[in-house]
């Protein structure tokens, strides 16, 4: 039984990199900041706060290589920015990324391009390529990420 008082919880979320704190809403008067509530309770009260995490869009670079493997160099600039390698192996010759939580908001993708190597495709799950090079390829690829956006 919790008697009449007033009565403070923090509870924070797990350290998640995934994971961003949205708000806290109470059913009474809330006086906490950040992510704690902050309420009074009377005898009989019913209660009920609500604490909302949202889910970060996540960003997985592939890369496919025909003729043999490498490792490539990745920038991401923009909301995030991020400087990456891959490695391509195997048959077929493939490398990835995990994925990696980034911030909504607009980004911009772009391959270094190794002497040697021909960039022959460059696609993505969301926004648009320019070909900055004039030869009918996008070389940078730039999307706009959203809450909850899995990005490849």
């Amino acid at each position: 039984e919790i008697r009449p008082r007033d009565w403070s919880s923090d509870v924070c979320s797990s350290d998640l990199n995934a994971w961003e704190f949205g708000g806290v809403a109470c059913s009474v008067a809330n006086t906490g900041t950040g992510q704690t509530a902050t309420v009074e309770l009377t005898y009989g009260s019913d209660v009920t706060c609500t604490f909302t995490n949202r889910l970060r869009p996540t960003l997985t670079i592939q890369k496919y290589t025909t003729g043999g493997a490498d490792t490539f160099q990745f920038t991401v600039t923009g909301a995030t920015s991020l400087n990456t390698s891959i490695t391509t192996a195997g048959l077929p010759f493939f490398g990835a990324t995990t994925a990696t939580p980034i911030n909504i908001g607009e980004h911009t993708v772009s391959e270094i391009q190794l002497a040697g190597w021909t960039l022959t495709d460059f696609t993505c799950t969301l926004g648009s390529g320019t070909d900055t090079n004039n030869n009918g390829i996008p070389d940078i690829w730039t999307f706009n990420a959203k809450y909850g956006d899995n990005v490849v």
